[in-house]
């Protein structure tokens, strides 16, 4: 009898304790959510994760804990350590694709790997290949040798000048026939004919490149494959590329594959910059020449991304990468150039300044045969002139901020994330199309005013941190 007591006294101890472990951690995951609702900063943010660190020691296998781990991770751009709570997560047994973990888990992986390369090409500007997946926002990668073992010729007669060779076998696969015109074979993957694609986002850029950056045609057939859904152009890629493996995750997508002449690229409504870096690519590649250093490569094929025609010229204009700008005077520019590690805002910024000046194409071709250094000594172009044109572009960069729609969603898949919470939250029968009209933008309205965020219709970034984290309140609510 005396064993019996001390039975259930231990009992009553043991579930006590459980029970004010996990009253703490309930209470510590409060404490991060209003942490989280206050914070305008990524420094915030993460002083608010001490909460969850706190948490998570009371109560490791928690759900919600982990996930606000992994998604706060990776807001503040810490990628490793997002990936450190995705494989506890894992080990926990967790469904992941429940929570939709697995595109972030992706995300983490290739901004580890683009730091990784980037660290060991320290030592040197040059590179062998190039393979560019461009996404929207912050997130462009750049992939370089080690996936190009796994990217052999795949389309038959790629590299050959007689257009019937590479379209004979690609016009079944399509069921469709390509529109061909040196050096272009273009294919469409949406309802769009092929020649619309060519004569929107080929045509006229390639005629522009052509007589102010790039010497001569291409030597060989340049394949291009567009279309407006970048889910349908993961699946072909998967399907020629078997070995890849690409999530579908991005807004946007774009590559150039040398080894086939190939270009794959999101294009139509949601606009052809995308196109145009990878195209930019494919015509300054030459299988003959030494490969361009990567900051120019990248730079001149990032440059027409956001781009106006004033009559028969192009006029490359500030876009999204000016976000992240980091204001690199020229000096300290230059050295880093030297050193291999420029952020392609810092080579894009430099090259709208040529532009302005006139002098890109003389840029262009100097530059093969002396530094950059060198190139601005000889032009006698100061600091403080550099200086004073940053300070005008981004000026006019904000205030044209201020005055366009800057945060209306455009890409389908975007506007579907949005339309999905505010379905949840707001209107429950407002169709998730992937497009923003007058219904979208009025339950955005009220689901800004809901959580008390400006109403003005806009999702800008605490717009964005609400309905993320409303989001993931969704996904755990049946914890």
């Amino acid at each position: 009898m005396h064993k019996f007591y001390i039975s259930i006294l231990l009992s009553f101890i043991f579930i006590s304790s459980v029970l004010s472990q996990e009253n703490n951690a309930t209470a510590l995951i409060k404490g991060y959510e209003e942490a989280y609702n206050r914070a305008n900063t990524k420094q915030e943010i993460k002083a608010a994760q001490k909460y969850l660190l706190k948490a998570f020691e009371y109560d490791p296998d928690s759900k919600k804990i982990l996930v606000y781990l992994i998604t706060s991770y990776e807001y503040i751009e810490e990628y490793e350590q997002a990936l450190k709570w995705i494989e506890i997560m894992k080990k926990t047994n967790h469904d992941l694709d429940k929570y939709d973990i697995s595109p972030i888990e992706f995300l983490c992986k290739e901004k580890v790997r683009e730091k990784r390369l980037l660290a060991s090409r320290s030592t040197s500007t040059q590179v062998t290949t190039n393979f560019n997946f461009s996404l929207k926002s912050r997130y462009s990668y750049n992939r370089e040798a080690e996936i190009f073992d796994r990217l052999p010729n795949r389309l038959e007669y790629a590299l050959e000048n007689e257009s019937s060779k590479i379209t004979e076998n690609l016009d079944e696969f399509f069921n469709k026939p390509a529109y061909v015109n040196f050096p272009f074979i273009v294919y469409s993957l949406d309802e769009h004919e092929a020649i619309e694609h060519y004569q929107k986002g080929i045509k006229d850029f390639y005629s522009f490149f052509r007589r102010s950056i790039i010497d001569e045609d291409p030597e060989n057939f340049i394949v291009v494959i567009v279309g407006e859904s970048p889910d349908k152009l993961v699946d072909l890629t998967n399907e020629i590329y078997d070995n890849i493996g690409f999530q579908k995750y991005a807004p946007f997508l774009g590559f150039f594959n040398p080894q086939d002449n190939l270009i794959i690229a999101t294009g139509g409504q949601v606009g052809y910059g995308t196109l145009l870096h990878e195209m930019m690519h494919a015509l300054l590649y030459s299988p003959k020449q030494s490969s361009l250093p990567i900051w120019k490569d990248e730079g001149f094929a990032s440059l027409y991304e956001r781009s106006q025609w004033e009559g028969s010229f192009l006029r490359p204009l500030p876009n999204w990468r000016l976000d992240h700008y980091p204001g690199t005077g020229l000096t300290e520019l230059i050295a880093l150039i030297d050193s291999g590690e420029p952020s392609i805002s810092d080579v894009r910024m430099l090259l709208l300044f040529l532009e302005n000046k006139q002098l890109l194409k003389d840029f262009y071709d100097k530059t093969k045969t002396i530094t950059v250094k060198e190139y601005v000594t000889n032009k006698n172009i100061s600091s403080a002139e550099y200086d004073q044109f940053t300070s005008q572009t981004l000026q006019d960069y904000k205030a044209e901020l201020l005055m366009n729609d800057r945060f209306r969603p455009k890409n389908e898949r975007e506007i579907k994330f949005f339309q999905t919470v505010l379905s949840t939250t707001i209107n429950q029968n407002l169709d998730i199309d992937g497009k923003w009209g007058s219904q979208s933008k009025k339950a955005l309205l009220e689901f800004q005013k809901k959580y008390n965020l400006d109403v003005d219709g806009k999702i800008g970034p605490n717009t964005k941190k609400r309905m993320n984290h409303v989001y993931f309140e969704t996904l755990l609510k049946d914890q």
